[in-house]
């Protein structure tokens, strides 16, 4: 017994030490030092590490019961600045990821927009690959979006929950936010 706990400690510090080090300016990693925007109508969350990964997530709501994560995280490999290899991967992996959870029967009537490179939001500046879909999760209509785009040799994430039913008013501080997050990562 002993002796499996020391051969699983060996191996974790061993897979630990063969990940690459994140690129940085200055002595911390580039989302370790992300100051996220305040924006009206969304309460931004703290800004929390990636379980197991070397990244992190912030997550800004709404009272309407809206979510909008954001996920800076780095990948082994080139991280480009182009909307092919590794971000092309992660996005495939975070669009087939909703597809899995639909497929288990957590969401049901999925429909999916043709998935395409674009811009955050409607007027943005930062390219990214997009996707948009609708679901229902526990009976409730929803629908979702999911930005990838390279930021600084990091991959940058954004995955935006919303109920279907929202009013014009929400749609308004829904853009807001995605051009102060375009902005953001602009800099």
């Amino acid at each position: 017994m002993f002796g499996t706990i020391i051969l699983v400690l060996c191996a974790a510090i061993f897979a630990a030490a063969q990940k690459p080090a994140p690129a940085t300016s200055g002595t911390l990693p580039i989302y370790d030092r992300l100051e996220f925007p305040a924006v009206e109508g969304w309460e931004g969350g703290k800004r929390s590490p990636l379980p197991g990964d070397d990244g992190i997530f912030v997550n800004y709501d709404s009272s309407a019961g809206e979510r909008v994560t954001i996920y800076v995280y780095s990948r082994a490999g080139d991280v480009s600045d182009k909307l092919s290899g590794v971000i092309k991967d992660e996005f495939d992996g975070a669009r087939d990821a909703i597809k899995t959870v639909a497929e288990a029967g957590i969401y049901t009537d999925l429909k999916q927009s043709n998935s395409e490179a674009g811009v955050i939001g409607t007027t943005g500046k930062i390219k990214a690959l997009h996707v948009q879909m609708t679901f229902k999760a526990r009976g409730a209509p929803l629908k979702s979006e999911i930005y990838v785009f390279p930021y600084k040799g990091y991959v940058a994430k954004i995955r935006a929950t919303r109920p279907a039913g929202v009013d014009e008013t929400r749609d308004e501080s829904y853009a807001r936010l995605l051009a102060a997050i375009d902005q953001f990562f602009s800099k």
